[in-house]
């Protein structure tokens, strides 16, 4: 018999839509960011919620980088409120960011929405795919690191992540931020999550999500942690 290959399924995941803002100090906020290696196709829509501010969305991807996505304010806003959204379908999206002109005082505001399609290839017989999800919000205390997530299996995986800062106590909300240590099977990274600006963020073999405040300036703080995790399980 011959050598027997990976078997490859497609999966959907569809993160629950984030609202971000643009801060004068921070004039551009990554909003989705793929880290695997598979294959993808994304569907996302920005809503810009300004009434001032136009919005530029720069996606990066395998190849040539489409060029950047404008998205007008809406005078009109709350009555017109469709009148300011932008969907798009892009192959193999690895990086997705959002800035503001920042022509007024205004602090920006957005929605940003995605789904995802996706290859995932199991090495092994019998073998298919399932996802399990989690949804929940978690404190994380003053000086100290929180792990949210751990898995201890062997098996491949692909999991988003959607992080956002719900609640601070004790800092500067400006700039109250957290760090988040991603550790999977080749790699340990991190992101910074600072406050009214999440991130949805997709890995490859997940094993280890831990959360700590910024040193600087501190504070207690509740995250809104949603993941969506599919892997291969094989049956001997």
């Amino acid at each position: 018999m011959g050598i027997r290959g990976p078997k490859c399924f497609t999966a959907t995941h569809t993160p629950s839509a984030i609202i971000g803002t643009i801060d004068v100090n921070n004039p551009f906020v990554t909003v989705f960011e793929d880290t695997t290696m598979n294959h993808n196709k994304i569907l996302f829509t920005v809503r810009n919620l300004s009434i001032t501010e136009t919005f530029t969305v720069t996606i990066h991807t395998d190849s040539d980088d489409p060029d950047p996505i404008i998205v007008p304010p809406n005078p009109d806003e709350p009555a017109a409120l469709d009148s300011n959204e932008t969907s798009v379908q892009v192959e193999n999206a690895r990086l997705i960011t959002i800035s503001s002109t920042h022509n007024t005082d205004d602090q920006p505001n957005f929605q940003f929405s995605v789904t995802k399609t996706f290859c995932i290839c199991c090495q092994g017989r019998q073998c298919s795919i399932d996802t399990h999800t989690f949804n929940n919000t978690i404190g994380v205390p003053a000086g100290s690191s929180r792990t949210v997530f751990q898995d201890l299996t062997t098996n491949h995986n692909k999991t988003i992540v959607r992080l956002s800062i719900t609640q601070v106590e004790g800092a500067v909300l400006s700039n109250a931020g957290i760090t988040a240590t991603f550790r999977t099977d080749l790699v340990t990274e991190n992101r910074t999550i600072f406050n009214f600006q999440p991130l949805i963020i997709q890995w490859e073999d997940l094993r280890e999500i831990t959360l700590t405040p910024l040193a600087d300036p501190g504070g207690s703080f509740n995250v809104a942690v949603e993941y969506q995790k599919t892997f291969c399980i094989c049956c001997p």
